[in-house]
């Protein structure tokens, strides 16, 4: 009658209980464990690989959270499917099959088309954009276009410094220049476009200056002589005679079919246009200015729908402490560096 070696019998010979190899079993056990432990560490590379993604390319954590999210949601999914098919219920076993395959095609067509985001910009771009470190100068000239945009025009002047709003008042003859006058020269802007901010570097510790550049969308009042620009020279003088009365005429019509010219303020008006360079006779904001600077009332019903105009302004725009911490602009925003207007059938931005 055989009897069931003891511990030290079995430590001797290196057979268990159950007459196998340790050495067996403790292989299996591996294999086994190692097995069920894959999508847990698989999950745990995904998370390594997002926050590299995060640390060396600049990725939004947003995008990342959400990312990794829906991953380890499908590796959970995958996981309890595959318990499902190594249990011994045979009905349910291809249904499991099936769904297991979906899954991990689901979630290797998910991985690759976020891999090729984050690294190659398709088919959504997750690269970071190529802006220079923001400080705390490049912080407050967005913040002022994006309140321009959202036409926060109070908010807009509150970034201005309180030395330049001093220069404005005495350079306007105004004491009570404020918000609402200084917002009237940004009523026609209706988005700013592609805005580029690089620091540039100044000979003064109290002063920031920045090269800014932007395209910027306004909606102007006519003017006849601006939309002339693309016609031939030839066209434009066939059959007529110019001389300053009808070009100037052909701006104080355009103003009068925008603003309210009362009969006193005729000859200012005149006198206000053919004081101004030639060349600005045929940019697309004169009319506005004109209207602007006189204090002209805008008619109830224009004569004319105002006309979409994309420019490109370069501007260098200088910061100083306003109080510590607290960066305000004291000048650049006019006048402008470079200002362009698009060609005729160019593409706006």
């Amino acid at each position: 009658m055989s009897e069931k070696p003891d511990a030290s019998t079995t430590r001797e010979t290196g057979i268990s209980a159950s007459g196998k190899p340790a050495t067996d079993l403790l292989e299996q056990a591996g294999k086994r464990g190692v097995a069920a432990l894959m999508p847990y560490l698989w999950t745990l590379v995904f998370i390594i690989a997002i926050l590299a993604l995060i640390y060396k390319r600049g990725l939004d954590w947003w995008t990342a959270g959400f990312g990794a999210m829906v991953t380890v949601s499908l590796l959970i999914v995958l996981f309890v499917i595959r318990q499902i098919v190594d249990a011994p219920r045979k009905e349910v076993r291809h249904l499991a099959i099936t769904a297991m395959w979906f899954f991990m095609v689901l979630f290797a067509t998910s991985l690759t088309l976020f891999v090729s985001s984050a690294f190659f910009g398709h088919p959504l771009d997750f690269r970071p954009s190529p802006t220079t470190n923001e400080d705390e100068g490049n912080a407050v000239i967005r913040q002022f276009y994006k309140l321009i945009d959202k036409r926060d025009f109070k908010a807009a002047w509150d970034l201005i410094h309180k030395k330049r709003k001093d220069e404005v008042r005495i350079r306007t003859q105004n004491p009570k220049f404020d918000w609402e006058e200084f917002g009237q020269a940004y009523t026609t802007t209706r988005e700013h476009s592609h805005l580029q901010i690089e620091r540039i570097l100044t000979p003064f510790a109290i002063d920031r200056a920045y090269r800014v550049s932007f395209a910027v969308r306004d909606e102007l009042p006519i003017n006849h002589l601006y939309r002339s620009r693309a016609t031939l020279v030839k066209d434009w003088f066939e059959g007529r005679s110019f001389d300053r009365d009808k070009i100037v005429g052909l701006v104080i019509g355009d103003v009068t079919n925008q603003f309210e010219i009362p009969s006193e303020l005729e000859p200012t008006v005149i006198e206000f246009v053919e004081t101004r360079r030639f060349e600005s006779l045929f940019k697309p904001g004169i009319i506005f200015d004109i209207g602007r600077e006189l204090k002209l009332a805008e008619r109830k019903a224009p004569l004319a729908s105002p006309e979409n105009v994309w420019r490109y302004f370069v501007q260098v725009v200088h910061l100083q402490e306003e109080q510590p911490g607290s960066w305000k602009i004291t000048s650049g925003l006019s006048p402008r560096l470079v200002e362009a207007t698009y060609e005729p059938g160019a593409s706006a931005p």
